[in-house]
């Protein structure tokens, strides 16, 4: 049950708000710490999503307890000692905020190039933060292993080093992540079954052997995939602008140009081109509400056990964290915004 607030008793001394519930079958009742109502409220909703991201990470952690369990696991241990140094032995992974990510990149490196501060500190401490929130303080399950996924940080990470290694790059990624298809489905994918007004791809030769509409995340992924998409014909080329041959295990083709932008983000050799599906279908999850039906049928899935997979995974912020990056999961299948949007990000 959520948490209620209790407001101070008539008895001497008994002058601030409680929250008061069940919590995981946990009685809670803490003070507030605090006589003022809006106050109080404010601080009640603070105190359920901390107990939202214990219930799915376990107690809160020092930063640098995170590090050393990252770098314990194989994480890359170089550029973190000034990083624990600054942020100190009292920092909690969930205090580390895109403000206090740049703060410590300009106080570390003040006189250092964008590329360096992002190489030095931004990507070291969102490897830490990525490794805590997928389970890494804990033991993970042989599923938990199979399913990695990019945080919306991470995924900044990998489309920035993107953007540098060339357009090809860019639009192979962004469509990776904004679609739930697997990787020999875009390989097959063709012009025509592209619906741009209702931001949807007519999957036609799944590896379940069931044809579906695949969604296309509309405000990032679209833009993506239409800059520089062929009048006809196969969707994704070599270099030479001809269509991949296909293979029995369809996919592979497009492992150089991503293995380059994934290396060039500093992200370990377990971020393949698949793990992009597992990104999608953790993120489309937390976006729609968990509508675990829609999942199923947006990403191909025939069984409830495969897709219940991702609905265990994600931190409660989620949702609002690719919001803030600007990633939109909603509406599908209705025209109007797709073409609004496509048309926005072609002139910027």
């Amino acid at each position: 049950m959520p948490l209620k607030l209790i407001a101070p008793g008539k008895r001497k001394g008994n002058k601030y708000f409680l929250a008061r519930g069940t919590v995981q079958g946990k009685r809670v009742e803490r003070s507030l710490e605090t006589g003022i109502r809006s106050i109080a409220n404010a601080r009640l909703r603070e105190l359920e999503i901390e107990l939202e991201v214990e219930r799915v990470h376990g107690p809160q952690i020092k930063f640098y307890e995170a590090a050393i369990k990252y770098m314990e696991d194989g994480g890359e241990r170089r550029f973190l000692t000034p990083i624990l140094q600054y942020l100190g032995d009292t920092t909690l992974v969930t205090d580390v905020t895109p403000q206090l990510i740049d703060e410590a990149a300009r106080a570390l490196y003040p006189k250092a190039q964008p590329a360096t501060r992002r190489r030095q500190v931004q990507t070291p401490i969102r490897a830490v933060v990525g490794h805590y929130e997928r389970g890494g303080m804990r033991q993970s399950s042989q599923d938990e292993a199979r399913t990695r996924w990019l945080t919306p940080e991470e995924a900044e990470q990998l489309i920035e080093a993107a953007i540098e290694v060339g357009p090809r790059s860019y639009r192979l990624i962004m469509t990776l992540l904004g679609i739930g298809c697997r990787t020999g489905d875009l390989i097959e994918l063709q012009v025509e079954n592209i619906n741009v007004p209702t931001s949807q791809a007519w999957i036609a030769d799944p590896k379940n052997g069931r044809p579906r509409w695949a969604p296309i995340e509309r405000s990032r992924a679209l833009p993506a995939l239409l800059d520089g998409l062929p009048e006809q014909g196969a969707a994704f080329r070599t270099p030479k602008g001809k269509a991949y041959k296909k293979r029995k295990h369809g996919g592979g083709q497009f492992a150089g140009i991503f293995n380059k932008a994934r290396d060039l983000a500093g992200l370990g050799k377990d971020v393949t081109p698949h793990v992009c599906r597992h990104t999608w279908a953790t993120w489309y999850y937390a976006a729609t509400r968990h509508n675990l039906a829609g999942l199923m049928d947006a990403g191909g899935w025939v069984k409830t056990d495969m897709a219940m997979r991702y609905t265990k995974i994600a931190p409660a912020d989620l949702a609002d964290r690719l919001r803030s990056h600007g990633w939109n999961f909603g509406n599908w299948g209705t025209a109007g915004g797709a073409v609004e949007n496509a048309q926005i990000y072609a002139i910027n």
